[in-house]
């Protein structure tokens, strides 16, 4: 996923700057491990494992909508 991709499904799921966002980030369009993303910002490896999830459910949804596969 490419940095605007990203900022894409950042604003789509309202989340706003934030440590967890910072994690996502580095899993989604980094590659990082959701150990190291949770290392890297600061925060429980659970609640980055939480993020990925939900980010994975909003482009299951985008697909759904524009029957379209969305960058992951």
């Amino acid at each position: 996923m490419t940095n605007n991709q990203f900022d894409a499904l950042a604003a789509l799921m309202r989340l706003r700057p934030s440590p967890s966002r910072e994690a996502l980030r580095l899993v989604l369009v980094d590659g990082a491990t959701h150990t190291a993303a949770a290392e890297r910002a600061g925060i429980p490896r659970p609640n980055v494992t939480r993020q990925v999830s939900s980010a994975r459910h909003a482009l299951a949804l985008i697909e759904a909508i524009t029957d379209k596969p969305a960058s992951k």
